[in-house]
This record gives structure tokens, sequence and C-alpha cells, in this order.
């Protein structure tokens, strides 16, 4: 008698423990992750590439605030993306410009997300190399983070780096960070095979 209750009050303990948890056990971090994703706006990062020289190539990948990363690629017959001199886009531009042969390569961890979309503002504070010729028709590959501004309801172009025809780079530390981040993702993950 002494033994089954002893094994009656473990059984107890282990389904309160259970029940206690519920869905979010200690090593279930799914919850944990969601739940740690404070990112408003829905666009964080790109890689772009485009060349004029022969015909219209465009192509490149961007990172969400869900972590998901998409390549995506325009086609010869497709109208060609608008770029604007200001360099602010609406949210319906840039989904746009990323519904073209969109493909999800990647999600990657929200925290490292949340840890690099905090170097957006610093890096758009940067100041820029100087512009230098490396060639001809090679055309630009940018290195571009977002940063929203609700008043206008816009996504300010960050230009981290910038390389091809002609090459700079924004200098400060945490546009480095991210253009060091972006280049080992288009590495490592082979998007443009």
């Amino acid at each position: 008698m002494k033994y089954i209750t002893k094994y009656f009050s473990c059984l107890i303990l282990l389904v309160i423990i259970i029940f206690g948890f519920g869905c979010n056990m200690p090593w279930d971090n799914s919850v944990s992750a969601i739940e740690s994703n404070d990112l408003k706006q829905k666009f964080l990062f790109e890689l772009e590439h485009i060349n004029f020289a022969w015909g219209y190539n465009h192509y490149g990948f961007y990172i969400d605030n869900e972590g998901s990363i998409y390549s995506y690629q325009y086609s010869k017959n497709d109208k060609k993306f608008d770029f604007n001199e200001n360099k602010f886009y609406t949210e319906e531009e840039l989904s746009e410009k990323y519904s073209h042969l969109k493909k999800l390569i990647k999600v990657i961890d929200i925290k490292i997300l949340n840890e690099k979309s905090k170097l957006i503002e610093s890096a758009s504070k940067g100041n820029y190399s100087e512009r230098v010729g490396m060639g001809a028709d090679q055309g630009g590959t940018d290195y571009i983070a977002y940063l929203f501004d609700p008043k206008i309801n816009k996504y300010k172009v960050v230009e981290l780096c910038v390389e091809g025809d002609w090459s700079y780079f924004n200098l400060s530390d945490s546009a480095k960070d991210l253009t060091s981040w972006l280049k080992n993702i288009l590495k490592t993950e082979e998007i443009f095979k």
C-alpha cells in the first residue's frame, strides 16, 4: 500500500508538471521566438542585382520581418521596376517588386534578425566612401536595409554597399556588419545557382 501511494503521488506530480507547462514546454522555443519578434515593418533587408548591359537583368533576395528569405527575379518581358530618386517606397511598391518569380529560400532565426535589425538606424546615419569606377557592363549589386518612416508610411532605402560598375560603401560599423552578414547569406545559401 505504501508503494501504491508513493507511485500514485509521483503520477499526479508528473501529470501536474506536464499540464502545468501546457504546450509551452521549456524545450519548445517556437512560441518564444514568435513572441520575441517585435519588428513592425514588413521588409528589412535586400540584396539586389541590376544590369542593363544586354537587356534587363534584375534579381535579388529580401528578408521580411518573420525571418523569411525570398528570392525574386524579373523575366525578360516583365515591366521594369520603377526606381525613384528619393529612395522611398511604399509597402505596395516593394511587394510588387518582390512578386516576380518569388521563391522561399530559408527562414532564419528571429533572434538573429532582431539583433541585425537594431543596426539599421545607426547604419542610416553613416557617411559614404567615394564612388569608384570599377568597370563597365557589370551592372550593380546593392546591399540594402530598409528603415520604415511611419509619418509618411514609406520605406527609406539605406544603402549599405554598392558593387559593380560603380562601387561605394557605407562607412558606419553597423553597415559593415550588415553587409558582411548579407554577403554570408548569399554565399552559404547559394541563392542564385
